[in-house]
């Protein structure tokens, strides 16, 4: 008897031991759920927008229920205090789905990988090609014979403009925000019909070099993977060189190819100083002077947030970055300013008076001007696009896929949550309703971004470039992603 007794004491003092663990990891995940609420009110600066869209309310039990379910689903999930990082990454990320928090740049990250809220918006390829006759689109050319003739009456923004043995035809390429998918709805004469669809997809480049400077006696070609470089460091030094090297050079050919793909962004100062070096006036501090400030019209309308949680992350991530002496000093005196004050502030003004995209009046150039980009294309590769329209929007062609859609919310840092060291990722800075995001109208959103001019939506970029070129010579350019 005295046996049985022991035994169950000890299952007892196990499962209450197991509980007790249980219990408290799930104390320290709720503690992260509250603590996930105060970053996203007091360091997001789409906050207000979201609950003046959605009238939403956090509600932590639920978000710790969702959690406790998907835990079972993720039994190879890195966990940090009890905590299953997958699970609760997921349980997180379903909450901003659900209220719509479509920026591109909101992530959550765990020792093993991460989760982007929103999928990417990609464009699945058809064998169906159309002929535009006024303002319809005609089936030409399909695997269907019995199609032919049919007027296309879906949404016009599935069909892209390409170039297909060098002629311009429109293809029937819907954009989808889905991984897979081998079938699409075609909508012909108001009818559907159900046609094979296969994603086209890209291999991200990891090229070390910061960029490529080619020509041919017509075309300049410019391909810069980053914009991601320290000041002060030996890359900027070489960037600094690269400028020097292209301004004056561009002038005496017929087309310039600024080659953007896989350039995920970084800091605005290179686009700007970019537009510095295509148009000549690298040299001219006046006119470089002047440049600059037209350039800056593009933040007219910005809006961030002023808050004590941005000014700790931002003085930690300048501790964290080694930044330069004055930056952080001055992260450090304004966080220990703020430090304790609560402020959470949304600061700028987002009134902006104009209502047609300003142009550069000093310089225009005779060369013609085509960017490719893709879906790595963001941020501050998205801004050099907004440049260039910026200086003659009549001179800009785009030409690939669309570009990532990651400009709307700018000014990324990162809050850690305390238990399951889970960082979540918060724009600071909204550009919604600046210039470029409002005044461009092949932009079209976060997570959507730039829509190109032609579509490359196959392995078909020298053929495309050379008729946009005339340059046969063009194929000496073509990316080669690994």
């Amino acid at each position: 008897m005295k046996k049985v007794f022991l035994f169950a004491s000890i299952i007892f003092c196990l499962i209450f031991s197991g509980c007790q663990k249980s219990s408290r990891a799930d104390s320290f995940a709720k503690e992260d759920i509250e603590t996930f609420k105060y970053y996203l009110e007091n360091a997001y600066i789409f906050y207000d927008d979201l609950q003046e869209q959605n009238s939403f309310k956090f509600n932590t039990n639920r978000i710790l229920k969702r959690y406790r379910k998907l835990k079972k689903n993720f039994p190879k999930s890195h966990v940090e205090n009890g905590i299953n990082q997958d699970a609760l990454m997921n349980a997180l990320a379903n909450f901003l789905y659900n209220i719509r928090a479509m920026d591109n740049h909101l992530y959550l990250k765990g020792k093993n990988g991460g989760w982007i809220v929103y999928p990417p918006n990609v464009v699945f390829t058809s064998d169906y090609y159309f002929s535009k006759e006024g303002d319809s689109f005609v089936l030409s050319k399909s695997p269907d014979g019995s199609l032919t003739g049919k007027v296309f009456t879906g949404n016009p923004e599935d069909i892209k403009k390409v170039i297909r043995n060098k002629k311009e035809i429109y293809q029937f390429a819907p954009n989808l925000r889905e991984e897979k998918r081998e079938e699409a709805i075609l909508l012909l004469d108001g009818k559907k019909h159900k046609v094979p669809v296969k994603k086209k997809t890209i291999r991200y480049s990891d090229d070390e070099k910061l960029f490529e400077l080619k020509e041919t006696e017509d075309t300049l070609y410019l391909k810069i993977n980053t914009f991601s470089v320290m000041l002060g460091s030996e890359e900027y030094e070489s960037f600094t060189s690269f400028f020097k090297e292209i301004a004056g050079k561009i002038e005496g050919k017929k087309n310039l190819i600024i080659d953007l793909r896989g350039n995920t962004g970084g800091l605005l100062k290179f686009p700007k100083e970019l537009m510095a070096a295509v148009y000549n006036i690298w040299d001219d501090e006046i006119d470089k002077n002047q440049l600059m400030e037209f350039l800056n019209y593009q933040s007219y309308g910005n809006l961030y947030m002023d808050s004590e949680a941005v000014a700790k992350s931002r003085y930690d991530l300048a501790v964290k970055n080694n930044e330069n002496p004055d930056y952080l000093a001055q992260a450090k005196e304004y966080y220990e300013y703020i430090k304790g004050t609560g402020k959470r502030e949304v600061v700028g003004n987002d009134k902006v008076n104009m209502t047609i995209l300003p142009q550069y009046k000093k310089k225009k150039l005779k060369t013609k001007i085509f960017v490719l980009t893709d879906y790595y294309t963001a941020s501050a590769s998205e801004a050099t696009i907004g440049y260039l329209y910026m200086m003659d929007k009549e001179n800009i062609t785009l030409v690939g896929l669309n570009s990532s859609g990651a400009f709307v919310g700018v000014d990324v840092l990162p809050y850690e949550l305390p238990n399951s060291k889970i960082t979540v990722y918060l724009t600071a800075e909204s550009y919604k309703k600046t210039i470029i995001c409002s005044l461009i109208d092949s932009w079209k959103g976060e997570n959507y971004g730039f829509v190109p001019d032609y579509w490359v939506t196959d392995d078909s970029m020298t053929d495309t470039l050379e008729y946009l070129t005339g340059d046969k010579a063009v194929a000496m350019f073509e990316y080669k992603g690994k």
